[in-house]
C-alpha cells in the first residue's frame, strides 16, 4: 500500500524532469486503447479516475483557488499509507512534499473523483502547470484508503529526492 504500481506494458507514470506538463497528460492518455473517451480535447484511460491531494491543493485549504477542482472534484478524506509528508521550501514558497515507500508512516489528504472521469488528464495537466511541475515533482499511481475503509487506485505528485530534516510527524498537512 502507498507504493507505485508495478508498469504495465503501457504505463501510466510520468518521469520528473524529462517530461513536460503536455507530454505527461500525453503518457497518461495513452495508457488505455480499448476504453478511451474524450472530454475538450483530452483522451483518458478508464482507471485509475482519481487524483490524491495532500498539500496546498487540499479542498479545505484555501490558500488559492487552484484547479477546477473546487467545483468538479468529489472529495473523500484517505489516506496513503506507506509515504511521507515533509516540509520543503523552494524559490521561497512551502511546499508538502511527499515520499513514497517510507514504511510505517501515512499521509492524510483527500481522493478527489471527477465528476466526469473523462476530464481528469486535463485536470493533472492544469496541476502540473500551477503546482506540480514535472521539474518538482513526479506523477504515480497508488493504492489510498479512505475513511469508509475503500481502496482506491489514484494518481499521486510527489518528490522523489527531498530533504528528510523536516517532516511532517502527523502526516497531515494542516497540523505542521
Amino acid at each position: 500500500m502507498g507504493r507505485p504500481l508495478p508498469p504495465s506494458s503501457s504505463s501510466s507514470s510520468t518521469s520528473s524532469s524529462s517530461s513536460s506538463a503536455s507530454s505527461s497528460s500525453a503518457s497518461v492518455a495513452a495508457s488505455s486503447h480499448d476504453d478511451i473517451s474524450s472530454c475538450n480535447g483530452h483522451s483518458a484511460p478508464a482507471h485509475p479516475q482519481h487524483l490524491f491531494v495532500y498539500g496546498n491543493l487540499r479542498p479545505d485549504i484555501n490558500i488559492h483557488p487552484v484547479l477546477s477542482l473546487r467545483a468538479s472534484l468529489r472529495p473523500q478524506k484517505a489516506w496513503l499509507l506507506g509515504g511521507r509528508l515533509y516540509s520543503t521550501h523552494r524559490d521561497g514558497v512551502e511546499r508538502a512534499a511527499l515520499r513514497l515507500e517510507e514504511f510505517g508512516h501515512a499521509v492524510k489528504g483527500y481522493v478527489l473523483s471527477a465528476d466526469d472521469s473523462r476530464c481528469l488528464p486535463g485536470i493533472l495537466e492544469e496541476c502540473e502547470i500551477r503546482e506540480h511541475p514535472p521539474s518538482l515533482y513526479e506523477r504515480d499511481v497508488v493504492e489510498v484508503v479512505t475513511e469508509s475503509g475503500e481502496r482506491m487506485q489514484s494518481y499521486v505528485y510527489h518528490y522523489q529526492e527531498v530533504d528528510r530534516s523536516n517532516p511532517v510527524i502527523t502526516g497531515d498537512w494542516l497540523q505542521r
